[in-house]
């Protein structure tokens, strides 16, 4: 009885279980997964302004110290050119060029009146930064070759300062030229190192050939010409003070709208 009892239960199917998902349950449950992803974008794209206009910020106000700092200081154990490099350097390795653009993800915003001015703003100064840093590039390298055209030329006036042989000093002043730097900036320099060595060498061409035909009035009027071309070795510097000075210029006026 018992086991006809078991077999029985054991026949009847069990019941299903039945759980219903209302449809209103289920918008629900997307509609809040869609305010907390939102919420999630837009507290990211706050996050990505914010930095990306701090950065924007910092990096003027950055360089604007550090050229406050560094520039001009004269007990630095560094020259001139060695501290503007050290700006550049420092600068481009902390902030590169400081770029005004944002992933696709977030570029888009732009459109929004709020988030477009602040993308001008961080343009605005990085074109000022860069506009700087531009400018404090061609004087650096203005000093370095002003340092090695003051070197060759101070070397060929030891040189020749009591020549034996008036045709090696000759070459000497011709040959020592070739060194000089022909960066642009360094041009109007160059001609004028160019123009003044050509003046001291054809002298002491002169001087050569009055004194192998010992030719006295010749080789007085040759040793006259040599001092009036060494008078004009000074000449050298002005053209260099104005070339560093409209250079220096340049810096200044970039620097102001920082």
């Amino acid at each position: 009885m018992v086991n006809k009892a078991m077999m029985k239960f054991q026949d009847t199917p069990a019941p299903r279980l039945r759980i219903k998902h209302p449809k209103r349950v289920i918008i629900i449950a997307l509609v809040s997964l869609l305010v907390i992803a939102a919420g999630i974008y837009a507290f990211l794209s706050y996050q990505n302004w914010q930095q990306f206009d701090q950065r924007s910020q910092a990096s003027a106000v950055s360089l604007k110290t550090a050229i406050d700092e560094s520039l001009g200081n004269e007990s630095s154990a560094e020259t001139p050119a060695e501290q503007i490099d050290k700006v550049i350097n420092n600068f481009e390795d902390t902030y590169g060029d400081t770029p005004c653009e944002t992933t696709s993800l977030y570029s888009w915003q732009t459109v929004v009146p709020a988030v477009n001015e602040m993308q001008n703003s961080c343009t605005s100064r990085s074109s000022s930064t860069l506009a700087v840093i531009n400018a404090l590039k061609p004087l650096s390298q203005f000093l370095k070759d002003q340092k090695v055209a003051a070197a060759t030329i101070a070397a060929t006036i030891e040189a020749t300062k009591e020549p034996s042989d008036y045709s090696v000093a000759a070459t000497l002043w011709q040959e020592n030229t070739k060194t000089l730097p022909g960066t642009e900036q360094f041009a109007p320099v160059t001609n004028k190192i160019n123009e003044v060595t050509g003046l001291i060498s054809s002298a002491y061409s002169a001087l050569a050939s009055a004194s192998t035909v010992e030719d006295k009035a010749a080789f007085d009027a040759a040793i006259t010409s040599l001092q009036t071309a060494y008078q004009t070795i000074p000449s050298i510097h002005a053209i260099a003070l104005e070339a560093q000075t409209s250079l220096t210029t340049a810096v200044t006026e970039a620097y102001k709208k920082l």
